[in-house]
């Protein structure tokens, strides 16, 4: 069985623990293990980065310090492999996360289907 590395990333607690509950969910559904490590800052999860460490890094764009569209940017410097998925609260950095080759850019609240 495959085991798939993902990173979720975003300052508010409450947040991280929702999308990992809904990652864990849909990789059970596909019969995916899943390897989920939190990090609650771009600083963070740069801190413990390196090349081919996750498959997916899920990124909020709006936290304190890097933002996650500026943590997307060191990460493609490093990795260009991974998929990078955001996850926040504004439609407005759609065409910017071009400039990294997003896989997805979700929209809060967002569901469980959208995820999947």
């Amino acid at each position: 069985m495959m085991e798939l590395s993902i990173a979720v990333c975003d300052d508010l607690p409450e947040e991280r623990a929702s999308l990992a509950r809904m990652l864990r969910a849909c990789c059970q559904e596909r019969g995916l293990r899943s390897r989920l490590t939190l990090f609650s800052s771009g600083d963070e999860l740069l801190e413990a980065f390196h090349p081919n460490r996750f498959h997916v890094l899920l990124l909020d764009i709006y936290m304190d310090g890097l933002s996650g569209m500026h943590t997307a940017r060191r990460i493609r410097k490093l990795d260009r492999s991974c998929s990078i998925v955001f996850a926040t609260t504004s439609q407005s950095h759609g065409m910017e996360s071009f400039e990294v080759q997003a896989s997805d850019y979700l929209v809060k609240p967002f569901s469980q289907q959208e995820v999947g």
